[in-house]
């Protein structure tokens, strides 16, 4: 049965099952790359981090800490965002899987 958006799902995705690894998630993430372009979800990251930059003075430099990046591809978005601006951006990214940075790498 379809669930509504009401309902929140009890059971773990496979990106947050420690248990698996491997080629599935790998795929997993290369399709949520690949969704991640369809549905522009960077778009919200570089929105807050030019906002919060314009903010901040618009400086040179800036350091971004991603907590489950995930493959990385939202702040690929953020390297060429800053390199448009001319902003010196170090991102470092943490995710809890072995395959996960080594996609983000």
């Amino acid at each position: 049965m379809f669930r509504t958006f009401r309902e929140r799902a009890s059971a773990y995705e496979l990106m947050d099952d420690r248990s698996q690894g491997g080629e599935e998630l790998r795929e997993a993430l290369r399709h949520l790359r690949r969704l991640n372009r369809l549905f522009s979800a960077a778009a919200p990251t570089l929105f807050g981090v030019s906002r919060l930059w314009a903010e901040a003075g618009k400086p040179r430099r800036l350091e971004v800490l991603d907590i489950g990046a995930g493959s990385g591809d939202v702040n690929a978005a953020l390297l060429r965002w800053a390199d448009a601006q001319g902003v010196e951006l170090t991102v470092t990214l943490a995710d809890r899987t072995p395959e996960a940075c080594a996609e983000a790498a």
